[in-house]
């Protein structure tokens, strides 16, 4: 039977290949006429979903732990960095302002797993007593 966060790891590994296929798509601008950069929006929400799915896939420790959030907003950091910075390879837009869009998602997602741990911890019934 598969456990609850390796349930995550196929998803996980489906949108990061969707996510590094479409930041290093050459030439790929996203225009939305009523948003001036629609991009930093989409920046955010792209890491945030990675952040939260890295988190669920439970690869860096088990969810609902300290040091395993830590784990996984520092990995998704670094994983922005490279992926902001690659991008110029493939005659993509490589800016401060993107990256910092990437880690407000990263931020977003770090929110989003604490607060599904806290929303699994009170649906748990409590312990029985001792007898």
């Amino acid at each position: 039977m598969i456990g609850p966060s390796r349930r995550w790891r196929p998803v996980f590994w489906c949108y990061a290949g969707l996510v590094l296929v479409l930041t290093h798509w050459p030439g790929l601008a996203i225009e939305i006429p009523e948003i001036q950069r629609p991009d930093l929006v989409i920046h955010g929400a792209v890491f945030g979903t990675w952040t939260t799915l890295l988190g669920l896939s439970g690869y860096l420790g088990r969810r609902g732990n300290w040091s395993s959030l830590l784990a996984t907003c520092g990995t998704a950091t670094l994983y922005a960095a490279l992926d902001e910075w690659t991008q110029q390879f493939v005659r993509r837009h490589t800016a401060l302002d993107d990256f910092l869009a990437n880690l407000v998602g990263v931020a977003l997602g770090a929110i989003a797993l604490w607060l599904l741990t806290i929303r699994a911890a009170r649906s748990r019934p409590p312990p029985l007593p001792p007898q």
